[in-house]
C-alpha cells in the first residue's frame, strides 16, 4: 500500500482538536467513537498474525468484525447479524456459496436448515444482504469476494410487490482490513473484475479499513441500491475512493445502515420450500416434479440383483437446455381440457418438437398418464411442462440407470484395453 497520505496534515489537526475537547466534552461524536473503535479493531487483526493456520485465521478475523457489529450498537435489532457461515437459498434449489456475514430480518427469522455451528441455509426472501471479509485484500480474494456476492445475487427474491424507492434485491459488501495495493492498482483490479460480471452481481460497495471505501458511481452520483445499480449498463459504472482517511469505519456503518435500510425483505412462505427443485447450474435451469418426489423414483431390472437398482431421475444441461428452449416461446395449453375434456385453468407447455397430434400423444398407457408433469424454472421464468413418454423415450431425456452407464463404460474401456497395440 502506498506509504504516502495527502491527507495527513488534516487528519493530524483533527486529531488534534479532538484531543483538546476530549478535556472539555466527553462525547464529542459518532466519528471520534468509531475511530477509537476503528483502532482497536486493527490492533485486534494485527494480534492474530501469530495464528498459522490459514483457516484457522480467516475465520478468526471473520470473528473480529462480526462481534464487533454485534456488540457496536450500531446495527438496530430488527436486523439478525449471522453467528455463523451461511449458505442463502430459494425455492428452485439455486443456492449460493458460503457467505461470511449474512443479514436478515430478525422478525420474520426462518432458518431452512442447521448444523450447529457450522452452517446455516436461509430463505433468500427474508435476507437483506452479505458482508464477505478478507484479511488482506489481494487479488484472489478479491476474486473469491466478486464470486461469493454474484451467487448470492444470482438468486431472485420473486417478491409479491415492489416499492419504488426500495431494492427488492439484495446486496454484498466487500470488507478487508488491509491491502498491499496502493490506490492506482486497486482501481485497476476492481474495474477488470467489474467487466466480467452483469451490474445485478456487482458488490455495492468494497471497504478496505487502512485504507478507504470503494462505491460504484454512474454520472458522478454513487448508485448502492442493488436495483439501481442493475438498472445501468455495466461498462456505464465506475468504482470510485476517497482513500487514506481514518473514518472508514464510521462510513462503513453509515453505508450499511443505507443498504439495510433501502433494502425490502418479503414474508417467507415455507410451503415453497417443501420440495425445492433440482438445480443445473451450467444453465440456471432447475426442475421439480410436479406431483412430488414419488415421481423422482426410477428402477431398473436389467442386473443380476434380485431388488430392482432404484435411482433419482434427472435431465442433464443438454437436454434441460433444449427443454426450455422449446417451451419458452410454444403455446400454452389447459391440462385437463386435454385429457379429460374438461376445463381446470390449469395451464401447462408441452414439449413437443415434431408437432403430433396431442390427442395421440397424450393419450392413457395402461391406466396411467402418457407424460410426466415438471416445473422448469431459469431465474424467475417458470414453467408447467408436459413431457410425453414418446420423446422421454425417443430422445432419452431422462438420464440412464447409473449402473448401467457404469457397465458400459467398463465394457468400453476393457473392448478398447483389448485392440491396443
Amino acid at each position: 500500500m502506498s506509504s504516502v497520505n495527502p491527507v495527513k496534515p488534516f487528519l493530524d489537526t483533527t486529531q488534534r482538536v479532538r484531543e483538546l475537547k476530549l478535556k472539555k466534552y466527553e462525547f464529542q461524536g459518532l466519528g471520534n467513537e468509531l475511530v477509537i473503535s476503528q483502532e482497536e479493531i486493527m490492533t485486534q487483526y494485527n494480534k492474530s498474525k501469530g495464528m498459522k493456520h490459514t483457516r484457522d485465521l480467516g475465520n478468526h478475523r471473520e470473528e473480529i468484525l462480526r462481534e464487533y457489529l454485534l456488540n457496536s450498537n450500531l446495527v438496530p435489532s430488527k436486523y439478525r447479524i449471522s453467528q455463523t457461515s451461511s449458505r442463502v437459498t430459494d425455492t428452485n434449489g439455486n443456492y449460493s456459496r458460503e457467505l461470511d456475514i449474512l443479514l436478515t430480518n430478525n422478525d420474520e427469522n426462518i432458518i431452512l436448515m442447521k448444523r450447529g455451528k457450522s452452517l446455516e441455509v436461509h430463505p433468500v426472501e427474508n435476507t437483506y444482504g452479505t458482508i464477505q471479509v478478507k484479511s488482506k485484500l489481494t487479488l484472489n480474494e478479491l476474486e473469491s469476494a466478486f464470486e461469493n456476492i454474484a451467487s448470492y445475487k444470482k438468486l431472485r427474491k420473486n417478491l409479491t410487490n415492489h416499492s419504488s424507492g426500495f431494492s427488492n434485491e439484495g446486496f454484498g459488501i466487500i470488507f478487508a482490513y488491509t491491502t498491499d495495493f496502493d490506490h492506482t492498482q486497486l482501481n485497476t483490479h476492481i474495474s477488470s473484475l467489474k467487466d466480467h460480471y452483469s451490474s445485478d452481481l456487482l458488490p455495492n460497495a468494497i471497504c478496505i479499513l487502512d485504507h478507504g471505501f470503494f462505491l460504484p458511481f454512474h454520472q458522478n452520483n454513487s448508485v448502492i441500491l442493488s436495483d439501481t445499480l442493475s438498472s445501468i449498463k455495466q461498462d456505464q459504472i465506475q468504482y470510485y475512493c476517497n482513500p487514506n482517511h481514518n473514518d472508514h469505519l464510521f462510513y462503513f456503518h453509515h453505508i450499511l445502515l443505507q443498504l439495510l435500510r433501502g433494502t425490502r425483505t418479503d414474508i417467507v412462505d415455507i410451503g415453497n420450500y417443501y420440495n425445492i427443485g433440482n438445480i443445473d447450474f451450467s444453465t440456471n435451469i432447475s426442475f421439480k416434479f410436479a406431483y412430488g418426489e414419488y415421481f423422482e423414483l426410477a428402477k431398473c431390472t436389467k442386473h443380476r440383483s434380485a431388488q430392482a437398482i432404484e435411482y433419482l431421475k434427472e435431465i442433464n444441461s443438454q437436454n434441460l437446455e433444449k427443454i426450455f428452449q422449446y417451451i419458452s416461446t410454444s403455446e400454452l395449453f389447459d391440462e385437463l381440457l386435454l385429457i379429460a375434456n374438461k376445463n381446470s385453468g390449469s395451464l401447462v407447455k408441452i414439449y413437443n418438437p415434431d408437432n403430433i397430434d396431442l390427442k395421440d400423444l397424450l393419450k392413457y398407457e395402461e391406466g396411467f398418464l402418457a407424460y410426466e408433469k415438471i416445473i422448469l424454472n431459469k431465474l424467475g421464468s417458470k414453467f408447467d411442462v408436459l413431457l410425453p413418454h414418446y420423446y422421454i423415450q425417443k430422445e432419452n431425456l431422462f438420464e440412464d440407470c447409473p449402473q448401467c452407464k457404469k457397465n458400459a463404460k467398463t465394457r468400453t474401456n476393457r473392448a478398447l484395453a483389448k485392440i491396443k497395440p
